[in-house]
Order: C-alpha cells, then sequence, then structure tokens
C-alpha cells in the first residue's frame, strides 16, 4: 500500500502519517505539504516499516495531480475548504479519499462526488476523523441498542491544561475555529435542517473525569449534515462541543469585533482581510505542546426498544500516549483516517464511490484496530 498525506506536516497530519508507518502492509507514506521545509522534517522523524517520503506541494497548482498519482489514497489534512479540490485531484490520479471532515456545507459538497467515484472504481470516506468520523461510528453501534432511533446527540468535551496563560490557545486550525465561532450553525429537527446562531443553545454536560462538567455549544460540524442520511428515520440530530472557558471568551471577542471576517477592510490604502491578519499573527503565538489534552467523544441515541423509550450512551474517552507524546485530540483525529486508508485498499470499506463513515465504515472492524492503538469505547442505557 501506497499512501499520500496531503497536509502532512500539520499537527494531524503527521499523526495519520506516523500511523500509516507503522502500520503492517503500508509499503511508502508520502507527506505532501506546502511548506517543503517542513514536510521534511516531519518525514525524517517518523519512524516505522515504511519507505517515508517528503514533496513540496501546492493544490492549486498544475503538478499536485503528478504527486497523488503512484499512490492507492490519499489522506486530506488542509483547510477543510480545499477538500473538493482534492478530490477532483484524486479522481485524476486514480487515488481513494479520505478526509478528516468538512464543517456541513463542505461535507455535503464532498458527498456529491458519489457517482463520479463510483464511475471511476474509486472509494471515498469523508468526514473521518475524531469529531466526526469516530463519532459517527460510536452512533452506529449505539444504534445497535434500539430498534428505531429518532434522536442523535453529538457532545465534543474537551479538557487542557496546558492553555492556560496562553494569549490565544489554538488546538487545531485556525481558520476551522473562526467559522465554528462566526458561521451560522445548523440542527436537523422535525426532519429538516434549521439554523441556529453560531455558540448558540449553551447546554451543561457532565462528561467523565478528568474532563468533567462543561458547558457546551452548537458549532458548524459534518454529523449533522451526514447522520440524518445515514438513519433515515432519525428525527433531530445535534451536535455541540464544550471549549476552555478562556478559548471561548477570547474567539467570541474576536469574532464579535470582526477578525473571522474574510471581508477586506481597508488600512493605511492597503486592503487587508481581518481573518488573514489574525491567521498570521496565530502562527507567531506560543502554543500549548499538544500532549497533554483529553477528549471525550459521547454521542447520545433517543428511541425505542421493544415498545419502550431508551436512551443509548456510546462515548470514548481519549486521553494522552506518553509514549507518542501525543495528546487525545491529536490521537483521536489523526489514527481514524489512517485506519480507514488502509480499510479502502484492503477491500473491506464499501466502494467505490463516496461516503461518509456511517455508510461505508465496518464500525466493529474500526473500533478493534482503534482499540489496538489505545482507544477504546463504551455503550450503556440510561433511564
Amino acid at each position: 500500500m501506497r499512501a499520500v498525506v496531503v497536509g502532512g506536516a500539520g499537527a494531524m497530519g503527521r499523526v495519520a502519517a506516523q500511523d500509516l508507518a507503522r502500520s503492517e502492509g503500508v509499503e511508502v507514506v508520502t507527506v505532501a505539504d506546502l511548506d517543503g521545509d517542513r514536510a521534511a522534517s516531519v518525514a525524517s522523524s517518523i519512524r516505522g516499516g515504511a519507505d517515508v517520503r517528503w514533496v513540496a506541494t501546492d493544490i492549486s497548482g498544475k503538478g499536485f495531480v503528478e504527486v497523488l498519482e503512484g499512490h492507492d489514497v490519499c489522506i486530506a489534512s488542509t483547510a477543510y475548504r480545499l477538500n473538493p479540490a482534492i478530490v477532483e485531484a484524486c479522481l485524476d490520479a486514480g487515488c481513494g479519499y479520505v478526509d478528516l471532515g468538512g464543517l456541513f456545507h463542505v461535507a455535503l459538497a464532498t458527498l456529491e462526488y458519489r457517482d463520479r467515484f463510483a464511475s471511476a472504481g474509486l472509494t471515498g470516506v469523508t468526514c473521518m476523523g475524531g469529531s466526526p468520523g469516530i463519532t459517527n461510528l460510536l452512533a452506529v453501534v449505539g444504534a445497535r441498542e434500539l430498534d428505531t432511533v429518532d434522536g442523535i446527540h453529538v457532545r465534543l468535551g474537551s479538557m487542557d491544561p496546558s492553555v492556560s496563560g496562553l494569549p490565544l490557545p489554538i488546538p487545531y486550525s485556525l481558520e476551522t475555529i473562526l467559522d465554528e465561532f462566526s458561521l451560522p450553525a445548523m440542527a436537523y429537527r422535525a426532519g429538516e435542517f434549521r439554523e441556529v446562531d453560531a455558540l448558540g443553545e449553551p447546554e451543561d454536560v457532565d462528561f467523565p473525569e478528568p474532563v468533567g462538567k462543561r458547558r457546551a455549544f452548537t458549532t458548524l460540524h459534518s454529523e449533522v449534515a451526514t447522520l440524518p442520511r445515514g438513519f433515515p428515520g432519525v428525527r433531530e440530530v445535534t451536535f455541540k462541543i464544550s471549549f476552555e472557558q478562556a478559548l471561548v471568551e477570547r474567539f467570541r471577542l474576536l469574532a464579535n469585533i470582526g477578525f473571522a471576517s474574510s471581508e477586506p477592510v481597508v488600512v493605511r490604502g492597503q486592503s487587508v482581510r481581518p481573518r488573514d491578519l489574525l491567521i498570521e499573527l496565530g502562527r507567531r503565538l506560543p502554543q500549548a505542546a499538544g500532549t497533554e489534552d483529553v477528549e471525550c467523544l459521547r454521542v447520545v441515541l433517543e428511541g425505542e426498544k421493544d415498545g419502550r423509550d431508551r436512551t443509548i450512551v456510546a462515548e470514548a474517552l481519549i486521553e494522552p500516549n506518553r509514549d507518542l507524546g501525543l495528546g487525545g485530540g491529536a490521537l483521536d483525529t489523526g489514527i481514524p483516517p489512517s485506519i480507514v486508508a488502509q480499510m479502502i485498499v484492503a477491500g473491506e470499506a464499501k466502494g467505490p464511490g463516496m461516503f461518509a463513515p456511517e455508510e461505508a465504515v465496518d464500525a466493529d472492524r474500526f473500533f478493534q484496530r482503534l482499540a489496538e492503538r489505545g482507544i477504546t469505547y463504551s455503550v450503556r442505557t440510561e433511564g
């Protein structure tokens, strides 16, 4: 198996590349990134049985398809808005595809490639990180405990003691965070999609320790886009996430004063996009090491079993891996696309076509391989 990780020098891409390199049957891993120096550094740091290579590439450039050619599968670990462009290149290169998610709208746009991928004999899986990704497959195993599923509620809780004192903690893609804090969110209610204010509908959630009780908010996310397709009878799908309170306050302020905007403003005769300025400043700020955070991925399913109302909770608590030097967020986001990429090449995923995880991935096989990497889950009945 030959795999290429686009955005492989990023925080999540390097985790996927490392997992691929350590996996049996993976012969070549190519770390592809716009920043060639970073790609070379990441490639040289990876240990495993695979031949790890690197290449500097621009997704918008003419040579990008050539980078993908000769690989069995591509993992897209870049800014989510670039996913459709990478999908197009995979079609031209004859390469399978996995990404980490598309914040609802891009996820739906990616799924529109289903027929073209099927015609090309290729398989792609979109939204295959932690949330979305693991959460989608938690919904699959939780639904087995019900005869009918009426509601699916995804809740993500996280804690990271290392962000204390930082001027602006950035736990993952700053562009994604800005969209989550500024774009209208979506919920699926009474069988239709409805807009919700960004950071609206606050809810206190009791996550297991050490995450504990956290206030979660609605943000734009991919599970709301795909789960109604995977569970046609469902009437409600919601997503809420909890951040450290200091992070919420800082990003809410930045969004309110306009720094999440992509609309140019003129400053001393120069046109500047506030978002671009913030992203550039963010690159210069000190950040947490990303090795101490803990995440809880929880999916609550409401429905009926044997004619009685029942609530099922499927969840995974992801703690740091000291041996790998990775925190929970990096583990649950970077490892799943590696596992599914290998499943695609092995013919263990549904295909050909473009699919969401709940449509294409064998949940039992996936969770078995996730457990081999130290991430487990539980299912319980409440009420």
